[in-house]
């Protein structure tokens, strides 16, 4: 029985374009929005992580 040759897929092409969606108010957002959804939550982790989430959603300016 003959081997198949095999077929790899080239590389994808690098962009050099890409937006770095990452920012300052972002980060402060979701630190502010942890330690308020912390609090609010009495300590409830699941809390402090939708706040983390909101927080860092608004200072992204996505509203």
């Amino acid at each position: 029985m003959p081997v198949q040759p095999r077929y790899y897929a080239p590389p994808p092409p690098v962009s050099h374009y890409n937006y770095d969606r990452r920012s300052p108010q972002g980060m402060i957002g979701g630190m502010l929005g942890s330690v308020m959804g912390y609090e609010l939550g009495a300590g409830d982790p699941l809390a402090a992580g939708l706040g983390a989430a909101a927080g860092a959603w608004f200072g992204n300016g996505a509203y």
